[in-house]
């Protein structure tokens, strides 16, 4: 089974690829046997935390962005050549404009993907 583990804030998700979402939030707390708790959230209840969910799809990838209240946010990538998962809490805030924003977003994490991928996401801007 192929599978892909990232995180999102405070969340970690582990995508199977053949299947769906499962999000999985990890407490703070610890039950009686010292083991990390933690909850699962259905792909629905999980993003509708988030006020900007940006889904696209360009030259057979495809690019998922989650932003919450907080500007925190990620980058699902997926490529021909793999999957990759790029994130960062110290990102542009969103505003209003948010066609503005999402080229904002965008190119801060290709810049962010060539400096961990090079070549491999050469090509990105162009989608912009």
């Amino acid at each position: 089974m192929k599978a892909l583990v990232f995180h999102i804030c405070d969340y970690t998700f582990a995508v199977n690829l053949n299947d769906v979402f499962k999000i999985i939030e990890k407490s703070e707390s610890q039950n009686n046997n010292g083991l990390i708790q933690y909850k699962e959230y259905s792909f629905l209840d999980f993003t509708s935390k988030f006020k900007e969910i940006i889904e696209l799809s360009y030259n057979g990838g495809l690019y998922i962005l989650f932003a919450n209240d907080e500007n925190q946010a990620a980058l699902l990538v997926e490529t021909t050549e793999g999957i990759f998962e790029l994130d960062s809490t110290d990102i542009y805030p969103l505003s209003e404009n948010l066609y503005r924003d999402r080229k904002l977003l965008f190119k801060y994490y290709y810049y962010d993907a060539r400096k961990k991928f090079g070549a491999l996401m050469l090509d990105f801007l162009q989608f912009l």
